[in-house]
């Protein structure tokens, strides 16, 4: 085999090499690309949970808060209830001059 035809063969098989080469980098950017755009679906993913989680939080502690909030408001109305209760029992054993408004008797 002369020089011209190793040069020739050795040529072929280095366009051959970068056609292969060339082939597998193309499919490693492929896979690169899926593999970003999966990174960045769970990156969303990961910030929509943190996200969640925080929603939860504030949910949580404003369910705590209306908890609280609702106590205070039956405590509230039983006393005016029981105040209410109790001046209408008082009223009703007093006779008063509503146009004047004073005590007039009592009923006991």
């Amino acid at each position: 085999m002369c020089l011209w035809e190793e040069f020739e063969c050795l040529n072929r098989c280095l366009d051959e090499d970068y056609e292969r080469l060339s082939r597998h980098l193309n499919a490693l950017s492929v896979r690169l690309d899926k593999n970003e755009v999966e990174v960045q679906t769970v990156v969303r993913g990961a910030e929509e949970v943190g996200n969640t989680q925080r929603a939860n939080e504030e949910i949580s502690l404003l369910k705590h808060e209306v908890l609280s909030l609702t106590s205070q408001l039956k405590q509230l109305m039983s006393s005016f209830w029981a105040a209410r209760e109790a001046q209408v029992d008082v009223s009703s054993h007093f006779i008063v001059d509503h146009t004047s408004a004073m005590l007039v008797g009592t009923l006991w």
